[in-house]
Parts: C-alpha cells; structure tokens; sequence
C-alpha cells in the first residue's frame, strides 16, 4: 500500500507557522559536479525500497528566461560515514545513481514541471539527492527560476528532522548548499505511488473578511479530536466551530478567550469529539468583525499534476470559507495553516504512522 508522506508544517502537531514569500533560484549556468555551477538539490529520507523502479520529481517553475530546453534531474546517494551530511557522497558521488532525460522548460513558467527517472533502486531509511543541473546551449541566456521555498516561514519541529529539504548550490556543490534546512516546494513520488513534499506554492486571499474560514477534513477511520487552532488569526476571531459538511449541523461550538490570542494564532478547545469516518467536517474560525486575517496557501495554479494534488497532509481536503455553515465554499488545492487537535489515531493500515493532524 502507497502512503502520502507530506510533511506540510504542522502535520505533526509540533508547531505551526507563518505565511512567507517565495523563493527562486536561477540555474543560470553550467553544472560540473564537485567543481563549479549551478544546482538545484533536494535531499531526502526515503519512505520505501524500490528496485529498478520509476522516481517523478514536480518542482514549481516560477519564471523562464529564453529557452531552457534540456534541463535534467539526477539521483545521488547521500554522505557516507565521515562525509558532510549536507552534500551527496564525496567517493563515487559525481556519477548519479540514474538521471532523466532532458526536459524541456521553456513553456513551464507558472507551472509545476515533471522529471521523470524509468527506473533506480533506493533504499526505505537512506539519504539520497536529487539534483537538477542545465545543460541547454547557453544556460546564461536560457534558464528556469525555479522555486527553493514555499509560501511559509519556517516549519515544524518535525521538518528539522530532515524527511525532506530544498536548497541550491552555485559553485558545483563545493561548499554546503544554500538554505538546505526547511523543506521546499517539491513532490517526490515512487514507484508504489508513495509520495513526499509539500505542494504549496502560492496564496490567496479570503472571498470576504467577514466570512468563517478554515479546514475540510475527512478520515478513513474514527477520530476523536478535542481542539482547533489558526496561524495568523487576530482577535477578531469570536468562536471555533466544527461542524458536517452534510447540512451544516455543528458537532462542537466554542467561544474564544482574547488571551489565547498569542499574536501568531488562535486556538480553542473542545469536549472530545469524534469524527466519523467518511463524513467531512469543517473547522472554522468565526469573526466577530470584519478581518484579512490568516494565511491561505495555495499550489500556484488551477490544474497541478494529479501527485501534487495528492501530496496533502492526512485528512485535510482544503480550504472552507463562507457565511453559513453547509454551504461554504471549498477550495481543494488551498489551505489555512492550522491544527486540529487529534486525541487518539487508532492504529490501521490506512495511519500507519498514527500522526497528528494539521496544516
């Protein structure tokens, strides 16, 4: 059985964290492993062990300068005992495991692009990096911005682990690459169907700032939950409100204390509550006056590849906002960054990792 292994902050309940801007990075020149040029790396932990199988990487193309017409994405292995963690292998390291052919980018501006490696091995528990390196005729004239770091500031404590991580080098990975510390906008799938990354490129902002907004969840199993917070929420806020999407009842209704208002969310607590497998249910902050406040990201574009889409955190569909409860409007490729406060996740093939739940 595939597993959706996103690591969107939050999804652990650990911490939650504010919107931010994007970042790019120019693959602007020639790449020579261990001596000069640009690349961009991501490292990973892998999920699964394959053999011979397909790797697809999705990276968000932000701009296009000229026609970058062969840009190519290799897998390395990562630092053996004694080498840098932060670089692939030093012995053997220049060669990729396996590589894709060349991609074409010079259409992909706003788009997420895919690189697709037929066939590698890997290994579940071991560190490998991807890289992506422009060999196009004049890379100078012709390059791909691509993006390094998604629409938030930092993460959870659980990314610090390093499941998975973006950053960029412009000296043939000579030294550590650069911002190799939270994760980046990138989805890995494998061969199984296992998927990895964050999908989160952009935002957007609310239909209407007297509306409720918050988070679709449904789950493949009973769930009690006890507590609902939002990053970014200001003291307008007036109630947490959870209720099924099948005729708007609520399940639980909460008044907010201002205190709880730290400046960076809002949270509430609820009698323990279960939610029943299958049935959507929308946690959501309702205002008690006009306010933009809290962070809505979004994957960049109306139609992304079907593995980004699915690259969500478990249980949250996306973005609810609207007036009446039942009949708000959900966006599937957006989500307020939040915590639903998960008291128990039984142990089933569909949670195997039994994690809290967030966004």
């Amino acid at each position: 059985m595939a597993y959706n292994w996103s690591r969107v902050p939050g999804v652990w309940n650990v911490a939650i964290s504010n919107v931010g801007t994007l970042t790019t990075f120019d693959l602007d020149s020639a790449f020579v492993h261990g001596t000069s040029g640009d690349a961009w790396l991501c490292r990973f932990i892998s999920p699964v062990s394959q053999t011979d199988a397909a790797l697809n990487l999705y990276v968000w193309v932000n701009a296009v300068t000229g026609s970058p017409t062969d840009v190519r994405l290799g897998v390395y292995r990562g630092a053996q005992a004694g080498q840098d963690p932060q670089r692939p292998e030093t012995a053997g390291g220049s060669s990729p495991l396996a590589e894709s052919a060349a991609t074409d980018l010079s259409a992909m501006a706003g788009h997420w692009a895919t690189f697709t490696i037929a066939s590698v091995s890997l290994t579940r528990g071991f560190t490998y990096f991807l890289i992506l390196d422009n060999r196009t005729t004049t890379p100078a004239s012709h390059f791909p911005a691509i993006a390094v770091r998604g629409k938030w500031n930092g993460a959870s404590g659980a990314e610090g682990c390093g499941f998975e991580m973006v950053g960029s080098s412009t000296n043939g990975i000579t030294t550590d690459p650069t911002l190799l510390v939270y994760p980046g906008p990138a989805v890995i799938a494998f061969g199984d169907g296992t998927l990895l990354g964050n999908p989160y490129v952009g935002d957007v902002t609310h239909a209407s700032n007297a509306n409720d907004r918050g988070i679709r969840y449904r789950f493949a199993e009973d769930v009690l939950v006890s507590g609902f917070a939002l990053n970014g929420v200001s003291a307008a806020a007036a109630t947490a409100e959870l209720n099924a999407t099948v005729g708007g009842a609520n399940v639980a209704t909460q008044a907010l204390d201002l205190s709880a208002a730290n400046g960076v969310a809002m949270a509430s607590r609820w009698t323990p509550t279960t939610l029943t497998a299958g049935i959507s249910y929308d946690a959501v902050m309702t205002f008690s006056g006009n306010t933009s406040s809290g962070g809505i990201i979004n994957m960049g574009e109306a139609a992304p590849p079907t593995d980004v889409q699915a690259c969500r955190p478990q249980g949250a569909l996306g973005y609810v906002d609207g007036a009446t409860p039942g009949s708000y409007t959900f966006d599937p490729l957006s989500l307020m960054l939040g915590v639903l406060v998960v008291d128990d996740v039984p142990v089933s093939p569909d949670y195997p990792e039994a994690q809290m739940v967030g966004v």
